[in-house]
């Protein structure tokens, strides 16, 4: 009846910059990721502000712009953290045509190792903390919705008055602290990119490195 001992923590390999796994098919998806947080971390709420930045934040984040509206390589890209007991991420994902596979992932590569070397701007952050904080009313909107976020708030070993504080956490947030998680978990030398489909241009043996 005793309960069973916990596993340790899953150790992390070094990345491998690209695998590449043929399918027949037109269109490739594209999922890349590095070593991120767990959500107890002190860093954790900077986190969400530097993910906004960068591909959380749909059409105004930096993927969004550079590897979609200015050259319409994808459909979409975007990122996000992703916690289990053991493990923990920075996860982003993109789909599109085999062709224009190579020039995606060069210019996702060269887009995460801008932000990696400049940071972000206090412009960006000050966007991403008034959407962050307004929207949260949306999520909300009914007890249906409340009883959700409560629930996985106490899943994650939040207390019941976290879902108050919330928004001032993030409010508090300042452009050090989300420059300082940038260079912690966003180095773009530690994504590993793996692409499913039948890229054209691509060379594993050689991935281009990134610009930073």
């Amino acid at each position: 009846g005793a309960a069973p001992p916990e596993p340790p923590d899953a150790h992390l390999r070094a990345a491998t910059p690209l695998i590449v796994r043929t399918l027949p098919q037109p269109q490739s998806v594209i999922l890349f990721s590095a070593p991120g947080i767990q959500d107890e971390d002190p860093d954790w709420i900077p986190l969400a502000v530097a993910n906004y930045i960068l591909g959380g934040g749909g059409f105004s984040s930096r993927l969004m712009d550079s590897v979609r509206e200015q050259r319409g390589l994808v459909y979409g890209i975007g990122t996000g953290p992703s916690v289990r007991d053991h493990a923990a991420l920075i996860r982003g994902s993109a789909q599109t045509e085999n062709e224009k596979v190579a020039q995606a992932i060069q210019v996702t590569r060269d887009e995460i190792g801008r932000l990696y070397r400049d940071g972000a701007t206090q412009a960006e952050v000050d966007d991403a903390i008034t959407y962050l904080t307004g929207s949260f009313a949306l999520s909300l909107s009914s007890d249906q919705d409340i009883a959700s976020v409560v629930h996985g708030y106490q899943a994650a070993g939040r207390d019941i008055e976290y879902i108050n504080r919330r928004n001032d956490l993030i409010r508090a947030v300042t452009l050090a602290d989300v420059n300082r998680v940038i260079h912690r978990l966003f180095n773009p030398d530690n994504f590993t990119f793996v692409v499913v489909g039948q890229p054209t241009g691509l060379d594993t043996a050689a991935p281009a490195a990134p610009q930073h």
